[in-house]
């Protein structure tokens, strides 16, 4: 099992007291089910809409893995930093 920890630049604009009832979170726990298959993480977690999208942008360069380039056979291990974009990360954390 693998879960991932949300990150972006840009805190949530709610207080503490109110951030369990907003859905935009900035640290927003998810579960995807296999490390070894990048596309479906990336579908998984909300970088994709599917894992044919997810193949394009691994291609285009637009996903990092610790501040390198991905490549579509990656597999993430305990600690990585998934990055989509200039903004928008996820530590991934084994189970």
């Amino acid at each position: 099992m693998l879960l991932v920890e949300r990150r972006t630049t840009y805190p949530c604009a709610v207080s503490p007291a109110e951030r369990t009832q907003c859905k935009n979170t900035c640290e927003t726990p998810g579960v995807a089910t296999n490390p070894d298959d990048l596309l479906a993480t990336l579908a998984e977690v909300g970088f994709a809409k599917s894992r044919g999208d997810a193949r394009r942008l691994v291609e285009q360069g637009g996903i990092r893995i610790n501040g390198g380039k991905a490549a579509e056979s990656a597999a993430l291990k305990d600690g990585d930093v998934l990055q989509a974009g200039k903004r928008n990360f996820v530590r991934i954390r084994l189970k």
